[in-house]
């Protein structure tokens, strides 16, 4: 089934962004793992324009919603 999901994260000290994407899930996926994987690509992508002496704190999601792609 596809899902779309919106997701906001914040890295304190280096930057907030956006990702709003299209996925394919088979039955039986975890919402959490699905979460957790979208907030690991989120903050790597942040870390990479960081300045490698840049101190920061643990991410915080300001936003998270994964809904069925299909509008019934």
């Amino acid at each position: 089934m596809r899902y779309h999901y919106v997701l906001t994260v914040e890295v304190p000290g280096v930057g907030i962004t956006t990702a709003a994407e299209t996925i394919d899930l088979a039955p039986g996926h975890k919402r959490s793992a699905v979460h957790r994987a979208a907030v690991e690509v989120a903050v790597r992508g942040l870390l990479k324009g960081a300045p490698p002496e840049a101190e920061f704190t643990a991410p915080i999601v300001r936003f998270w919603s994964l809904d069925p792609e299909t509008l019934d």
